[in-house]
């Protein structure tokens, strides 16, 4: 018996590792194939951006499918499209995880990447992109000029290291130190705080005055355990000023 669930245990760890990793890592693949294929069973919501060469950003294929268009990938924090979005943000919008729709008009949804970067290669100096985004996605604006079209849910911690290149000091992890502390500002002009669960339990325990002393300190979220809310379609993050 214990010999049969021995192999039954092995046969499912094949097979799982089979079914998601690729020969250029588990992590690469995730961030492609995966959020891709998640686009292309969302309802995008098109947008227009002009961009100038070099643009600063990275475009990437989905690896399952090579006709199914390209997704920006990253973006550069020191190059054109971030400077352009630090001092107009609503006028480029443009984010990381947005797929590409078209390119000075032509529909470049199913293009393979080859085709692709060499229509932007010999196209003119200024890119005009139909970008599309997932209905229900929330644009993280950070203050280097990147944004990334997150889902509710998705972790700013691991959003701020591997998308926006944003350097954030951590000591604990669990929210407790304070150490990585942010300013947070949503689309509607309203500061909110984003903080662990458990502390909104403590919260409801202490009377009006305490409970009021404390949450007035708490304009602010810790990105080593906060996540995107979905109750606003835009946040801004900015460093904290302590």
């Amino acid at each position: 018996m214990f010999r049969t669930i021995l192999v039954t245990l092995l046969s499912l760890h094949v097979c799982f590792t089979a079914a998601f990793t690729s020969p250029l890592g588990v992590r690469q693949r995730f961030g492609t194939s995966v959020f891709a294929s998640l686009q292309a069973e969302a309802v995008l919501t098109e947008h227009a951006v002009v961009l100038r060469k070099p643009m600063g950003i990275t475009l990437a294929a989905d690896e399952s499918n090579p006709h199914a268009g390209v997704i920006v990938k990253k973006m550069d924090p020191t190059g054109l499209t971030a400077a352009a979005c630090r001092s107009d943000p609503i006028g480029v919008d443009i984010c990381v995880r947005d797929k590409v729709i078209k390119i000075n008009g032509k529909d470049v949804s199913s293009g393979s990447y080859e085709d692709i970067m060499r229509m932007l290669i010999d196209g003119p100096k200024d890119v005009n992109l139909v970008l599309g985004r997932p209905s229900d996605a929330v644009v993280v604006r950070w203050a280097n000029g990147i944004s990334v079209a997150a889902m509710p849910g998705d972790s700013f911690k691991s959003i701020a290291k591997h998308e926006s290149f944003i350097k954030i000091p951590y000591l604990c992890t669990s929210g407790g130190c304070r150490t990585c502390e942010q300013s947070l500002l949503t689309g509607d002009g309203e500061v909110r705080c984003i903080i662990p669960r458990v502390i909104p339990l403590l919260m409801r325990s202490l009377s009006w005055l305490t409970h009021h002393c404390i949450f007035s300190q708490l304009q602010r979220f810790r990105p080593c355990c906060a996540r995107v809310p979905k109750s606003s379609s835009t946040i801004i993050v900015n460093p904290a000023d302590r």
